[in-house]
């Protein structure tokens, strides 16, 4: 799809105006509500063109442990329905827990809707930029019933405060309105029937929205606060110690992260394993690897050693969760979690291990980091190949699997478990010390093999794992860690590392090149899909930075250097504030953490990691670049 240039300056004029007439207008509706009396409109302007014939305008009430109140009301002035609504959310008999004198406690949301846009359900888009194009937290839906004056509104900020961002969550959530969801429990059926439904006229809203924040106003952009603060280095180093800290404080005493939490419910049961319970909880030692590295970078970007000390105790938990086989008559371990041994659970952990002993000078895991080790170079197949699993429950009775097909290959293979243990095994060649020459050789030679392997023959043996945006960002990493050694400095190598990182950038929104604010920066499979704030390839695209100082590549580290700042601006919008949790069950528990997209509010202990880990390196690579370093042998 061709791209094209947008115009924002109407979005942008919004946001540069002042929001003192908003805050002397949300000022009287809580003084209203509290004195159950008429709000006047006298001498405040806030700038909108009220049209009676399409500005709804909604009135809602947010607190901590409470459903949002709200109401909308369409009357013939703008003064006239902020009194209607006011009175129905009075009459509600949930008011009553409402503590509106408290300005900390209660706060209070105007949502106006400004556009509207007709058009047949069947026609709403979602990937690509047209006048039918749904957006989660920009655009809403007003479904108008042909057989009654009954309307439903699904407004933009709706979004937000559902944590939707699928057009299907948006129709399940609709479909409960309409009655449609009585006929079915399955929400793809439920879609179906949305999508079909003609006893309703459909149209496509837009909004302005602000909300109260203690004493101010603070203006929604997609349900959030906009624009994020500047791209400073201190930002960056602030924002990964936050992060870090929010999850820090959620370990338990045996160092297990809170592995999922969704603010908007107060939930930590994971949406993906609803039948857990709190004492089996699912849990995944990949990502409780990826949180340990979290709180090393984080001791590196503060120097506080409480995230040391963590960063031991998570340690002491993989421990716990390690099997062990014999190599070559030698202890060998792999990690085991939920009845599997991932080759990558041992890669990430591996590495996190290495990198917590360069940073501590702790020797005491240093048999378990051998072991782990030795497990690595055991599952490379004769063809450079790794398997992707040691134990699967659905193979081989549970068993290990010392030997398995080119089928069983295939099914049990994954994209990114190589590139994680390729990581790790780069990471203990490079950085500990008194390794026998012996086994430091085999490390290398196996390790070059398999990265072999992954260049030159996946992409044909594998080609239909390969996605239209590139995706191995362990592998980018690898690669910049194994490059400290001469031998690796091939050709192959290089050109996979940074091609990828071009591709990243040329994938990457560019100012006026969607028509909303907040896209620059972020990635996308194909242009006009909904936008990645991904920190996951991140993580390879300056890893690729970090490759260009050291081959002197300035041109291609300072186009990353200039484009990573961009997508470090789309991964700000990801942290919950203090400003933007007005819809969550308990305000301010989520604070500092990162969500997943820009509307889905849930947070994942790895989706803090992958964020954190690339803000650090991007920082460091500010510092570096400004200190003018021309290589650098960073961990």
């Amino acid at each position: 799809m061709n791209k094209k240039t947008f115009s924002l300056f109407e979005d942008k004029k919004f946001f540069e105006q002042d929001f003192s007439g908003y805050k002397e207008l949300l000022n009287r509706i809580r003084q209203a509500l509290i004195r159950k009396k008429h709000c006047s409109l006298e001498n405040i302007n806030i700038g909108i063109n009220f049209d009676p014939s399409i500005s709804y305008v909604y009135v809602s009430l947010f607190q901590a442990k409470c459903k949002v109140l709200r109401w909308g009301s369409r009357k013939e002035t703008l003064e006239d329905s902020i009194n209607r609504d006011i009175q129905k959310i009075i009459e509600n008999e949930r008011f009553r827990h409402f503590k509106l004198r408290d300005k900390n406690k209660c706060r209070i949301m105007i949502e106006i809707v400004t556009e509207l846009h007709p058009l047949d359900i069947k026609d709403i888009r979602t990937d690509t930029f047209c006048k039918n194009r749904f957006e989660p937290g920009i655009t809403g839906i007003k479904l108008a019933s042909i057989k009654s004056n009954n309307s439903i509104y699904y407004m933009p900020t709706d979004a937000v405060v559902y944590s939707h961002y699928t057009l299907k969550q948006v129709f399940n959530h609709l479909s409960k309105k309409t009655g449609i969801s009585k006929l079915t429990n399955k929400i793809s059926k439920r879609y179906e029937l949305m999508r079909s439904n003609n006893e309703y006229n459909c149209a496509l809203i837009k909004s302005r929205a602000v909300v109260t924040y203690n004493d101010k106003v603070i203006p929604l952009y997609r349900g959030y606060p906009y624009p994020v603060k500047e791209v400073s280095v201190e930002e960056l180093r602030s924002r990964v110690i936050k992060g870090v800290s929010w999850a820090a404080k959620q370990m338990n005493y045996q160092g297990k992260f809170l592995y999922y939490y969704d603010p908007t419910t107060d939930s930590i049961i994971d949406h993906e394993h609803p039948n857990r319970d709190i004492k089996n909880n699912y849990y995944n030692i990949i990502r409780h690897g990826t949180g340990v590295m979290a709180l090393l970078r984080a001791y590196q970007a503060s120097n506080d050693k409480k995230f040391l000390r963590k960063a031991g105790r998570s340690i002491k938990y993989t421990i716990k969760n390690l099997g062990e086989h014999f190599c070559n008559g030698k202890k060998a371990y792999y990690t085991f979690c939920n009845d599997k041994a991932k080759l990558g659970g041992t890669g990430v952990n591996l590495a996190t291990m290495v990198i917590y002993h360069v940073l501590s000078g702790d020797n005491k895991f240093n048999n378990y980091m051998e072991g782990m080790v030795r497990h690595l170079l055991s599952r490379i197949h004769e063809s450079g190949e790794f398997y992707g699993y040691y134990i699967h429950p659905e193979y081989n009775e549970g068993k290990p699997l010392l030997e398995l097909n080119e089928k069983e290959r295939k099914e049990l293979f994954s994209f990114y478990y190589p590139g994680e243990a390729l990581l790790a095994l780069g990471l203990y060649h490079n950085w500990i010390k008194n390794i026998p020459p012996d086994f430091k050789e085999e490390i290398k030679n196996k390790s070059m093999f398999a990265i072999d392997w992954l260049i030159n023959v996946r992409p044909e043996k594998y080609a239909d794992l390969f996605s239209a945006l590139p995706s191995d960002a362990w592998l980018m990493q690898s690669i910049e860690e194994w490059t400290k050694n001469k031998e690796f400095l091939k050709q192959e190598y290089i050109d996979f590392v940074f091609n990828d990182a071009l591709k990243l950038i040329s994938q990457m929104y560019q100012e006026g090149e969607s028509p909303y604010l907040d896209y620059e920066g972020a990635l996308y499979y194909f242009y006009g899909e909904h936008p990645y704030p991904d920190g996951a390839r991140g993580e390879g695209l300056i890893s690729a930075w970090y490759l260009a100082l050291k081959l002197g590549r300035k041109d291609i580290a300072d186009k990353i250097l200039t484009e990573g700042k961009k997508l470090a601006k789309s991964l700000l919008y990801l942290f919950h504030t203090h400003e933007s949790s007005y819809a969550h069950r308990i305000p301010g528990k989520a604070t500092d953490s990162v969500k997943l997209k820009f509307t889905r509010q849930w947070t994942r202990i790895d989706m803090i990691q992958h964020v954190v880990c690339y803000l650090y390196r991007y920082y460091n690579a500010l510092v570096l670049d400004r200190q003018g370093v021309s290589n650098s042998e960073f961990i």
